[in-house]
């Protein structure tokens, strides 16, 4: 075997003997043989081999926990043309990856002209779609369809376009037709479940059930136990329901796993490095706007409360943005599996935070547009609410708070992707919501003027008062017309999408009623810990 690569060999060549590294997991010996493929003598050396052995070398960087070296290949490789669709493609996740949302919109504009290959251009769409860029992945789709014969991932995901804009009726029309083209693709099975209309529930429960009569792997049985759970539910089929919500916490613990431990270890690291004097923010530019960043639990109200910011007149509304996340993994030169590791917090021990917040502001800019305030909604933000007070001084943080039964049983019964791994477990649930309170109330005493709680139950039963307590912590004049939630301007792109456009509703909680016999070990937990 050759341990020195020879740069007088033929690129297909270096190639073979690269991804032949990569294979075995030699990851230096790879990069070695990418370096020469990517980085040629001369610029007119470049190739259809030098951004894909950019890509390649990416990869090989974050196996080697090289973050900053990883994030540097994905933006050569972006900036080399022209670029083949199926390495287009890959450009694009891999800016997606590194959460470049700005530069990988505007390579999809720049490249995906010459794209006449509709599931690139369905992929493309998937991922400006995920980013909130509804209407560049709509005319992506249109183009495809204009393109082929009807295509079952096209119109699913044109029907999640819709969903997350408020066309439920849209939607359903556009998930049928996808399962009219491929009756088993389960992810469908379950986006149409949270749009399907009365009378079709019935027969859809009927489709799933003999799709789940088959051996299964974990995440299809996920999808389709969660996709009958959800159409029982509605149908108020409570004890069959609740039967195919167990199904779907096996079928996701086999294959989405949970260590409690992690997170105790992960949020007591937190408590210890970030002490009043580490919170305390020094002094760095505004920049051009004020995010706000929305935190608690998943499926605490968190939605709603954007939605009703995003009504302001001066406040554009963000959605689920990773943008600070990324700046946290940058600054420490290291990928974290989820939103933090404890990795990541021994090395930003010694981050410089000043010039952090400086990047996010900038990387954010994009999306506030011409608005002075931006809302920053990642629920699970809430983790980083002492690094976000370091970094931005200026930055407001709204903490939703919600009923602890209301919020478990929400998450327990919401299909997450890798998000929220406690959420298939009565007790690991419980044990979290305690883990997460616990920290929050540490927020509370080491940075009291930085965090503003928001009940949710107050919220929907005085959305005035409390949207004028919210304005005003935000330094802004209350404006009636933010408390009409059900307009259609915006898009919801999260498991409220249906259920937030219904307008502010009091009658949405203690859904776990419906279980309670079910959900013993979660309330007895719950009791356990004070938080009944």
């Amino acid at each position: 075997m050759t341990h020195t690569p020879d740069s007088a060999l033929p690129r297909p060549e270096m190639w073979r003997r690269g991804t032949s590294h990569m294979a075995a997991g030699r990851w230096r010996e790879a990069i070695a043989w990418f370096s020469l493929i990517a980085e040629p003598e001369g610029a007119s050396d470049i190739d259809r081999f030098s951004a894909p052995a950019l890509l390649q070398l990416s990869s090989a960087c974050l196996r080697l926990d090289e973050y900053r070296n990883a994030r540097q290949h994905a933006l050569r490789a972006a900036a080399i043309r022209p670029l083949e669709p199926a390495v287009l493609q890959g450009v694009v996740n891999a800016l997606s990856f590194f959460n470049e949302p700005e530069r990988m919109a505007s390579l999809v504009d720049e490249c995906a002209t010459q794209v006449a290959l509709p599931p690139v251009l369905v992929d493309l769409a998937r991922v400006l779609s995920s980013f909130g860029m509804h209407e560049r992945a709509m005319s992506l789709l249109d183009r495809s369809d204009a393109m082929t014969q009807e295509n079952a991932q096209a119109r699913s995901m044109r029907g999640l376009v819709h969903m997350f804009q408020g066309r439920s009726r849209s939607a359903e029309i556009e998930f049928r037709r996808s399962l009219e083209l491929e009756p088993e693709a389960a992810h469908v099975h379950w986006f149409l479940s949270q749009v399907s209309q009365a009378d079709i529930k019935q027969a859809h429960c009927e489709k799933i059930r003999g799709l789940l009569q088959r051996e299964l792997d974990g995440s299809t049985e996920g999808y389709l136990a969660y996709a009958l759970h959800n159409e029982l539910h509605d149908l108020r089929r409570y004890d069959e329901a609740w039967a195919a919500l167990e199904r779907g916490f096996r079928a996701k613990k086999r294959s989405v796993p949970y260590d409690p431990a992690t997170i105790e270890h992960l949020f007591a690291a937190l408590k210890t490095l970030c002490t009043p004097e580490f919170v305390r923010a020094g002094a760095i530019g505004q920049g051009h706007f004020t995010p706000i960043f929305i935190v608690g639990m998943h499926r605490s109200g968190t939605t709603l409360l954007e939605r009703i910011l995003g009504g302001h007149s001066q406040i554009t509304d963000g959605g689920e943005s990773y943008d600070f996340i990324a700046q946290l993994r940058l600054a420490a030169d290291h990928h974290s599996g989820g939103v933090l590791d404890l990795e990541t917090v021994r090395r930003l021990a010694d981050a410089d935070f000043a010039g952090l917040g400086l990047r996010y502001l900038e990387a954010a800019r994009w999306r506030a547009g011409n608005n002075p305030f931006l809302t920053e909604k990642l629920p699970s933000n809430f983790i980083n609410a002492g690094f976000i007070a370091k970094a931005i001084p200026h930055a407001k943080i709204l903490h939703v708070t919600r009923d602890a039964a209301d919020t478990c049983f929400s998450n327990l019964r919401t299909h997450f992707s890798q998000a929220a791994a406690y959420s298939y477990d009565q007790i690991e649930v419980a044990d979290y919501y305690a883990e997460y309170r616990e920290l929050m109330r540490h927020w509370g005493s080491v940075m009291p003027d930085r965090l503003l709680e928001v009940p949710y139950g107050d919220l929907v039963r005085s959305p005035e008062a409390v949207a004028r307590e919210v304005f005003a912590f935000c330094g802004l004049p209350f404006e009636a017309g933010a408390l009409e939630v059900d307009r259609v301007s915006g898009s919801v792109a999260t498991a409220s999408s249906t259920l937030v456009r219904g307008g502010i509703r009091t009658d949405r909680g203690a859904a776990w009623k419906h279980y309670e016999r079910h959900l013993q070990p979660l309330l007895g937990r719950l009791r356990q810990l004070g938080l009944a």
